[in-house]
């Protein structure tokens, strides 16, 4: 029950001091008024100071426990297992009969496919004589068979 009326009397002091806060007193509010104490006072520059060093002390601190931690960490690595380094090194190679086979099947329908050829253009080569002969024919030329 204690905390309980702990906490009400902050919420009640906190309430308190934000409303007064606010009061008017010239042209500027006690708020405006703390706010350029604080930014004027004479104790902020060497705070502000102190706070810069502790942030530089902070900051080279941190570089020195990250490197060591770092490069104790990557000396137990392999170099060639450090991340953007990995190469498998997979190499995968055909038997050489694999190979022959291949090879010989391609040459086999190699032939098939030249004799295939061959006869599209043997037939094309009839169809064009006698397209010719009809042609010249068609003009009034006469053909051995009929002399």
């Amino acid at each position: 029950m204690g905390d309980l009326f702990f906490f009400l009397k902050m919420i009640l002091m906190t309430f308190l001091f934000v409303v007064l806060s606010q009061i008017k007193i010239g042209d500027h509010t006690l708020e405006v008024r703390a706010q350029k104490f604080l930014a004027t006072s004479a104790i902020i520059e060497p705070l502000q100071e102190v706070a810069h060093g502790g942030v530089l002390a902070l900051r080279e601190a941190w570089k020195m426990a990250s490197g060591v931690v770092g490069s104790k960490i990557k000396s137990s690595f392999h170099s060639d297992n450090l991340p953007g380094k990995r190469h498998l090194n997979i190499q995968i190679e055909r038997s050489k009969s694999f190979i022959d086979d291949q090879l010989k099947k391609v040459q086999a329908s190699g032939k098939q496919v030249q004799k295939a050829a061959f006869d599209e253009i043997q037939q094309q080569k009839g169809h064009l004589e006698d397209d010719l002969l009809d042609e010249l024919k068609s003009e009034g030329f006469k053909t051995e068979d009929e002399y």
